[in-house]
């Protein structure tokens, strides 16, 4: 039988160094940053590092909206949040067995947090929002869901979609299950129509917003 675990080979680290310390075109640079965003009310903190390569743009949104509150306090490094998903990534590889030995384990870990530090690549936001914090985390951007033709399977919708906007994602709905405005109840009565139950749900994406955090949650209606 062949053997379908996963090897992997060095890109953008070498042995010995560590990634967040040189990267492929040279040392990567380190510094703490004072940050602030403004809003309703203005939130700030100082001392909190990053890299250097990071602009002053991305650093207050990367403060705000990724680094989060562990066990351990809330993070004031990027380098926490890198490990945080990067090591929990890569221990559930490990767990599962899809790494074909101990040193390939290592190698994607590493690769991983260089992509990350180079900003090579990234995840969607719901990764950095629930990785690393839940024992099973919600780690899509988007859901497609279906509701029927009863009160309680649109509560049950409503219900769902406010889950998924607490966690960070978005949703699509279709909505052409439901009666038409106007169309007869079978208890008696005209139904409100799928239009009425789309002005709820939308409410609840503006309310509940991405993750809390100060972006409208997404969603998408058929």
């Amino acid at each position: 039988m062949t053997d379908k675990r996963l090897t992997f080979n060095r890109v953008l680290t070498s042995p010995g160094k560590h990634p967040y310390e040189a990267g492929p075109e040279g040392a990567i640079r380190w510094d703490t940053y004072d940050v602030e965003i403004m809003g309703f009310t203005t939130r700030k903190a100082t001392g909190i590092e990053f890299p250097t390569h990071f602009s002053d743009r991305a650093r207050p949104i990367v403060w705000n909206q990724y680094m989060k509150e562990t066990a351990d306090g809330r993070e004031t490094s990027l380098r926490q949040v890198f490990d945080r998903v990067a090591e929990t990534i890569a221990s559930w590889g490990h767990a599962d067995g899809y790494f074909a030995d101990t040193e390939s384990a290592v190698i994607f870990e590493n690769e991983l947090k260089a992509i990350f530090v180079g900003q090579y690549a990234a995840f969607n936001s719901p990764v950095w929002y629930n990785v690393g914090l839940f024992e099973k985390p919600q780690c899509s951007a988007c859901f497609i869901q279906s509701v029927e033709d009863s009160m309680e399977d649109i509560m049950d919708l409503a219900k769902s979609e406010v889950l998924l906007f607490k966690g960070g994602s978005g949703t699509g709905s279709n909505l052409s299950t439901l009666r038409a405005s106007g169309e007869r109840l079978s208890h008696g009565g005209e139904a409100s129509g799928p239009v009425s139950f789309m002005k709820g749900l939308d409410a609840f994406a503006g309310v509940i917003q991405s993750g809390g955090r100060t972006r409208r949650a997404a969603k998408m209606v058929i």
